[in-house]
């Protein structure tokens, strides 16, 4: 003797410990046995909802990581940070890749101006000796760029990494140099 739909219907349910649909309403069966359209149970709800949550955690991850990363690394960004004091830099080294656009907020809490001179490429003094008589001969030979900051004062510079390479950090201030005041910029080939 054969099973009307209905009968299926509450033959699954009753096996899948699910509600019976209402008298009236009758739902299909899935090729693997179930109820279609029945109910689910708390069990498979629970799993439904972690699945439901790893995707999202999911998504979300591939959408922050999209949103970090580019095929075109050309207009990227970098922020870095520098503290001067008597006679430091902190750090005294960054690392940035070529081509990026750099902002740096450079604060100085010494109590005596201070200067962030990034020197340009091939340009390297191991003394104050090795700098140029006039601050115009500085600046054009010298200087890839430079700011001065008082006492108290952070300035924000923005400016493009130079090609791959090491660079010499300064403040080209009398004295602060040989008194200790240098750092390096590494800009990797990005």
């Amino acid at each position: 003797m054969g099973l009307g739909v209905a009968q299926r219907v509450s033959v699954v349910s009753s096996v899948g410990n699910r509600k019976s649909q209402p008298s009236g309403e009758l739902r299909g069966v899935g090729n693997n046995g179930t109820c279609l359209g029945c109910p689910v149970t708390s069990k498979e709800f629970s799993y439904m909802s972690k699945k439901r949550a790893v995707m999202f955690v999911g998504i979300a991850l591939l959408m922050a990581v999209g949103a970090c990363s580019s095929d075109d690394d050309e207009g990227a960004a970098t922020s870095i940070e520098a503290i001067t004091t008597e006679f430091a830099f902190n750090p005294d080294a960054w690392t940035v890749a070529a081509g990026e656009e750099i902002t740096i907020e450079v604060t100085n809490d010494g109590s005596i101006l201070h200067e962030w001179v990034l020197l340009q490429d091939g340009v390297e003094i191991s003394s104050e000796a090795d700098l140029p008589a006039t601050e115009e001969e500085l600046l054009a030979d010298f200087v890839y760029v430079e700011e001065e900051i008082e006492p108290g004062e952070t300035k924000t510079l923005k400016f493009e990494a130079p090609a791959a390479g090491t660079y010499q950090i300064i403040c080209a201030l009398d004295g602060h140099f040989d008194a200790g005041m240098e750092g390096s910029l590494t800009v990797s080939s990005g």
